[in-house]
């Protein structure tokens, strides 16, 4: 009898990835940004739902969130750009934040 694939890990806003994006939205604030609460939230749920593989994604996804006036989008690239400004950092979280597949072996 065969055993069941179990079912792949499901990223949760409990990790690393969420305080992140909670920690990058304050900093977009504080660059002239109106980025609320709700805003902060849903930037979180569309990360998780996502399912996110590359930095593009990530911030098209946070973008299209995020930023909700034109002026912003210069304030927003730029910011990114900083606060993820390690390639090893994001790539990390990433790997940290994406679903594991099952071990069929």
């Amino acid at each position: 009898m065969a055993t069941p694939c179990p079912e792949p890990k499901e990223a949760t806003p409990d990790g690393r990835i969420a305080d992140n994006i909670v920690y990058f939205a304050r900093t977009l604030r504080k660059a002239g940004m109106r980025v609320g609460p709700a805003s902060v939230k849903d930037a979180i749920e569309a990360v998780l739902a996502a399912g996110i593989g590359s930095r593009d994604d990530f911030y098209w996804t946070l973008h299209a969130v995020l930023v909700s006036r034109h002026e912003d989008h210069p304030t927003f690239d730029e910011t990114f750009r900083l606060f993820w400004k390690s390639h090893e950092l994001i790539e990390k979280m990433l790997a940290i934040f994406s679903p594991v597949a099952p071990d069929i072996r």
